[in-house]
């Protein structure tokens, strides 16, 4: 079952750690096949990521998962969420709602997940733009 498709995953992330196996859509059937003797994706995105692209590549997912959530904070301040705003806060709900999901899931399931990660990256973009805009226009408020 998937348990031992963790385990298969495990230990050929061991074997591997730094850099992984490589990014192909083969890399985690053909890891599970030697180990198991079975094509199967590791139904895991996270352990699938370590397994291709390593210990660097998984950080490097954190960071821009870190980048695509970063306007949040900003923007509950800005604009707290009600009927009217929701549509602002969609992208991070859904990208949310993949990543837990993302514990079940493969990462056959990337493409959606890198247009919501996308998504968050434009909207917390704007979100920060609308707040240094709001910033500056309180301080020549103040100062005049």
């Amino acid at each position: 079952g998937r348990t031992d498709f963790i385990k298969s995953g495990l230990s050929s992330l061991l074997q591997r750690p730094i850099l992984g196996y490589g990014g192909t859509a083969f890399t985690s059937r053909w890891v599970n096949y030697l180990s198991l003797g079975k094509y199967a994706v590791m139904h895991s995105i996270y352990l699938e990521i370590l397994v291709q692209y390593g210990i660097l590549g998984f950080f490097a997912f954190l960071i821009i998962l870190f980048q695509a959530f970063s306007g949040l904070p900003y923007l509950r301040r800005i604009r707290p969420m009600n009927s009217s705003t929701m549509l602002l806060y969609a992208p991070y709900l859904s990208l949310a709602t993949l990543l837990f999901a993302g514990l079940a899931l493969s990462w056959e399931w990337r493409e959606i997940v890198w247009y919501f990660i996308g998504l968050s990256l434009v909207t917390s973009t704007q979100i920060f733009a609308l707040s240094r805009k709001r910033k500056i226009l309180s301080e020549r408020h103040e100062s005049s």
